[in-house]
Parts: C-alpha cells; sequence; structure tokens
C-alpha cells in the first residue's frame, strides 16, 4: 500500500493506492450482491478477535483475484 499526494496546486490530493485498497474495496462491494451492511475479510475478522459479533458467510469469489475468500458479516460488537 502507497499513500501520497497526487495533482498540482489546488489539484492536489491525498490518495492511497495498492493490492490491499484494492482488495478492501471490493468486499466492501460484494456487500450489495450479498445483501449486507458490512463484510469483512478473514484476515480482518482475526485481527478482531473476539470483539465483533459476525455471521459466517459462504466462501466468496472476489474480483479480479484468484480463488474464494472467507467473509463475515458483522452484526454487532461484543464490547460494551
Amino acid at each position: 500500500m502507497v499513500v501520497g499526494s497526487v495533482g498540482w496546486c489546488a489539484n492536489k490530493r491525498r490518495t492511497i493506492v495498492g493490492d490491499a485498497v484494492n482488495f478492501a474495496s471490493r468486499v466492501e462491494s460484494a456487500n450489495k450482491t450479498a445483501g449486507t451492511n458490512f463484510l469483512m475479510s478473514d484476515e480482518a475478522y482475526q485481527k478482531a478477535g473476539h470483539e465483533v459479533e459476525v455471521n459466517q458467510c459462504p466462501p466468496w469469489e472476489i474480483r479480479g483475484k484468484t480463488g474464494l475468500y472467507q467473509l463475515y458479516e458483522v452484526v454487532g460488537s461484543t464490547t460494551t
């Protein structure tokens, strides 16, 4: 992932590019197809630990990636 400024003078803006950003965008866009509001990848779920309540989705094909990916629908938080 690379973070930086692009553009010139008044048109300058910050942006982020890279495979991780593309993957996150595609997971987010899978919400529409899945009929969910908030999906997270298996890696994000593993890092969140027991802080979130989830429903496990069937393995999902992510556009532009090879194979199937485990996604989770976030349905709540275990912290108060």
